[in-house]
């Protein structure tokens, strides 16, 4: 379906850059560097300075001018109940659960002086009910009221500031060469500059991809299922869902692994696995579904962009989010219909 413009019905919203969907709500980047939100609001995740549910986009508001937009948004990320947006200036502001705020409110450095903005933010990932940040010197930071170990700081303490996650080496110093970040709903994972993966968090489903279902406070390594005692390599980028991981590998092809109840890894199967696995061509189980550009995990659902600007979902689909017109679960990837 087409979202809608508030201003006009019956016209489909445009000037759209990128959007990002929650549990119940969804945002939009516009290409003007305001964002626009809807859907679910009891926590303010939508940004309009209401915990009003609103069926049509709402305008994110300047929380220094709530009649105005906020501007200078560079990247946004919804997931759970909250949001969260890069901005232009490399600071960072969120709103709904993850910070108790209706309005985007500026995530702050708890190492400064008080009321000093945490600087060099180059990426916000929203979890369940936590946050991450990746700044440009390759480090993280990951706040929440909840830790399941998902801060990656070493400790299952709640945080409500931003704490620094930690090379599992040397917890006294920053886990470094971050190249992107993904927080799933009680765990979090990163694309390291070396092309592996390092997750950190929940782990009862082997979510974390390390050949255990043991949890962790700091990053572990997602292993070669052909070689545990060896990362899985060649990784391009990654993707924390519920209880499960997509990985798009730099060959086009994509590894999953953790929950798979609803066939959300793709692998043919509804085993659950903790390491990752092949999601593969539905033509041809045997082999692994090529001419992947981006892939993204949700919650017991995953889908991929395929080259030539097709789609496929796989996973849980009870309420038709795979896209194939059916309502049925698929283990394998189906072409999402209306798109190409």
């Amino acid at each position: 379906v087409v979202v809608v413009d508030p201003a006009n019905p019956g016209s489909p919203l445009t000037g759209i850059a990128a959007v990002s969907g929650g549990s119940l709500h969804a945002c939009a980047r516009m290409t003007d560097g305001t964002a626009r939100c809807w859907g679910y609001n009891q926590y303010g995740q939508l940004g309009d300075s209401t915990t009003q549910n609103s069926n049509v986009p709402a305008t994110v508001v300047d929380p220094a001018n709530p009649g105005s937009p906020l501007t200078g948004i560079t990247s946004i990320s919804a997931k759970g109940f909250s949001t969260c947006a890069v901005m232009n200036d490399g600071t960072a502001k969120c709103w709904g659960l993850v910070n108790s705020s209706q309005v985007p409110a500026t995530v702050l450095d708890p190492t400064a002086q008080p009321g000093t903005p945490l600087a060099g933010v180059a990426e916000a990932s929203v979890g369940g009910s936590h946050a991450c940040l990746r700044l440009t010197d390759g480090t993280a930071r990951c706040w929440g009221i909840n830790n399941n170990g998902q801060l990656g700081n070493a400790t299952t303490t709640g945080s409500a500031v931003p704490v620094t996650v930690v090379d599992p080496a040397d917890t006294a110093n920053p886990l470094t060469g971050i190249a992107a970040i993904s927080a799933g709903t009680n765990h979090t994972c990163a694309l390291l500059t070396t092309a592996t993966i390092r997750c950190w968090g929940y782990n009862l489903n082997g979510q974390l991809g390390n050949n255990t279902a043991t949890g962790s406070t700091v990053p572990v390594t997602v292993v070669d299922p052909a070689d545990t005692a060896n990362p899985l390599t060649g990784v391009a980028a990654v993707s924390a869902g519920n209880l499960h991981t997509c990985a798009l590998l730099t060959a086009g092809t994509a590894r999953c692994w953790g929950f798979n109840a609803f066939g959300q890894l793709g692998d043919n199967t509804n085993v659950q696995r903790r390491v990752p696995v092949a999601v593969v061509a539905p033509a041809d189980t045997t082999v692994a579904l090529a001419g992947l550009t981006m892939i993204s995990a949700g919650g017991v659902h995953t889908c991929a962009v395929l080259t030539g600007g097709t789609a496929r979902c796989w996973g849980y689909n009870g309420s038709n989010q795979i896209g194939d017109g059916t309502g049925t679960d698929s283990a394998v990837p189906v072409p999402v219909v209306g798109l190409g």
